[in-house]
């Protein structure tokens, strides 16, 4: 019996020390400083808003246009130019560099007679000459002095924003492709009693050329 007390008391102060033990660790851990959070990152979207007439395409409207009245003095061709048109208004605001290209495509010519005569397509066709000019100003009556010609691509800086107004000049040169004088004015005088207008493609595109950040 005495000895069943004795065994007892032993088992009673073990479980006495394994608990402040425990407790001791316990108490070491519901102590220490605890931090947590939470956070959000945020990257700005480099800007690039260009707007212009409908999905890069451009529709130009001009008014009549005749040859040259001057007689040929065996020196300079003829030609006569409609006054500038404005084709296309090109809004940009970008954050990284761009490139504003200005494409001339297919040239089509509309007659009324079944066939081209003496002459040929591509003959007609190398009568009329269009070239693009360009401007970061508006204005209602404007010349080709006051314009750049276009001529290749235009480089475009960034953290920039404006506006290129687009114009098209379209020629009529009567002495070419070998003929001259009288042989030319025989030609023209055919295109207008035979052709009713000439029309060319146009369209734009306005890329990406640097990153952000560099």
């Amino acid at each position: 019996m005495t000895q069943k007390r004795k065994l007892v008391s032993k088992l009673f102060v073990a479980v006495v020390v394994l608990t402040l033990v425990s407790c001791c660790f316990l108490a070491s851990t519901f102590a220490r400083y605890t931090s947590g959070g939470s956070g959000r990152g945020t990257v700005n979207v480099a800007t690039w808003k260009i707007t212009g007439e409908g999905e890069g395409q451009i529709n130009a409207q001009f008014n009549q246009l005749s040859p040259s009245m001057d007689e040929y003095d065996n020196s300079n061709p003829r030609t006569h130019s409609t006054a500038p048109v404005l084709v296309a208004t090109i809004t940009y605001e970008i954050d990284v560099n761009g490139i504003l290209t200005l494409t001339v495509g297919e040239e089509t010519i509309t007659k009324t007679a079944a066939n081209w005569g003496t002459y040929d397509e591509e003959q007609i066709k190398g009568l009329f000459d269009i070239q693009l000019y360009t401007s970061t100003t508006d204005g209602a009556a404007v010349s080709v002095d006051g314009l750049t010609a276009y001529t290749k691509a235009i480089n475009v800086p960034a953290a920039t924003s404006g506006t290129y107004y687009v114009y098209a000049v379209v020629t009529w040169s009567s002495d070419v492709e070998g003929k001259t004088g009288t042989d030319a004015d025989t030609r023209d005088t055919w295109v207008g009693a035979n052709v009713t207008s000439v029309g060319y493609e146009l369209s734009y595109t306005f890329v990406q050329d640097s990153e952000l950040p560099e």
